[in-house]
């Protein structure tokens, strides 16, 4: 029974720690100058309709770095994943109402996931000839999303917003489920490789 639970345990462990062993550090943005643009990563809103406390701590800590005029424009991203609404569009809606300039805002409404997010914000910073730009995100979320950044080859920083008061058992669950996904990045980087490379087909 004790190896049952050492194995359950050496597993865990290994979940827990493999973002801190294998993925880099973000490069978080604490230089405090002008960048052309923020780009804020989507979460889904809650099943009543009403925002959750993770989209709304994102839009809150964009729309801060643009008061502070720290940023010009605010890239909303996000599809309707996990329901109807579209996370774009009501993030949109939270930072007109926090006194964003609509002209302020740019829409992302493909995305459906980080890799998604990155990869059409970087079709529109192209577009729109923005040179460098922010990503905020939750805390527990910028290791992803740097490590798109990176294969995206963006000119950015990570930007870090305030992590919502939920119970730590919570927390520690969304930490879990984020190193899930980082395992998942890799093994996906891993099949792409050898495919291209002919190992499989």
């Amino acid at each position: 029974m004790k190896k049952v639970l050492y194995f359950i345990g050496g597993i865990l462990s290994f979940v827990f720690l493999y973002p801190y062993i294998f993925f880099k550090k973000a490069k978080m943005y604490q230089d405090e100058k002008h960048y052309d643009v923020a780009i804020v990563l989507g979460h889904p809103s809650l099943k009543n309709g009403q925002p959750s406390l993770i989209m709304l701590s994102r839009v809150e800590k964009a729309v801060q770095l643009w008061k502070r005029r720290q940023v010009d424009y605010l890239i909303m991203s996000g599809a309707a994943v996990h329901n109807d609404i579209v996370e774009a569009i009501m993030m949109k809606e939270i930072a007109l109402a926090l006194g964003v300039q609509e002209e302020a805002i740019i829409l992302e409404t493909q995305a459906r996931n980080t890799y998604q997010n990155m990869m059409y914000s970087q079709a529109i910073l192209n577009d729109r000839s923005f040179h460098q730009c922010l990503i905020v995100t939750s805390r527990w979320h910028l290791k992803r999303a740097q490590f798109f950044v990176n294969k995206f080859k963006i000119k950015g920083k990570m930007v870090a917003s305030k992590t919502p008061d939920y119970p730590k058992l919570y927390l520690l669950c969304i930490y879990f489920y984020e190193s899930i996904c980082m395992m998942k990045c890799h093994y996906y980087e891993m099949k792409s490789i050898l495919k291209k490379r002919g190992f499989l087909k």
